[in-house]
């Protein structure tokens, strides 16, 4: 950063970095979540998170997180049941296991939250192209559902490591996409 500060450029560095503990934080807790249909755990996907902090500080290695939260889960419990939730969430992450690069990894961090770590992008836009094509995907996918009390509702955050900035914000079904200001947003 420039001197003299800005104070936007002082809470935008306070933001990422609240952010970035409060994923820290939420890794660490110790949850019965444990590796299903392709995904990895979320104790496993908290080592490779910090792993990825690491090599980012000694190596310069550049990576990304994709959290997606299904906001909807209650209600596809409700409408479904455990049967219906189950099913949704097996076709969803058999949809993010067919949308990643095999260099991506995938984590099931909750019953409805996951994370896409995106490792060593190679040009600048490739994570921004990443999570376009995943709410694409998506969108896609919720389409398909023919009972639509069953079709997930997807919130998508990109986050860089290990600054924390949130680089882009997407939600499925695509009624918007909310592209953030960058200069605001991005460090």
């Amino acid at each position: 950063m420039i001197k003299p500060f800005s104070s936007i450029d002082i809470d935008t560095k306070f933001g990422n970095a609240e952010r970035l503990i409060e994923i820290s934080k939420h890794l660490a807790q110790e949850d019965n979540v444990h590796s299903t249909g392709g995904l990895i755990g979320k104790a496993a996907f908290n080592q490779l998170f910090l792993s990825a902090i690491d090599r980012s500080f000694r190596y310069g290695e550049r990576s990304l997180i994709v959290f997606l939260n299904m906001t909807n889960y209650d209600e596809i419990v409700t409408a479904g049941g455990e049967e219906g939730v189950n099913e949704t969430i097996k076709k969803l992450t058999e949809k993010m296991t067919f949308m990643r690069r095999q260099s991506d990894v995938i984590g099931r961090l909750s019953s409805h939250d996951f994370a896409i770590l995106l490792q060593r992008p190679q040009y600048e836009t490739e994570p921004i192209d990443a999570i376009n094509r995943f709410s694409e995907i998506l969108d896609k996918f919720h389409n398909s559902f023919d009972n639509k009390a069953l079709a997930p509702k997807v919130e998508l955050n990109l986050v860089e490591l290990p600054q924390g900035s949130l680089h882009a914000e997407r939600f499925v079904p695509l009624a918007h996409m909310a592209p953030l200001d960058q200069e605001k947003k991005h460090v």
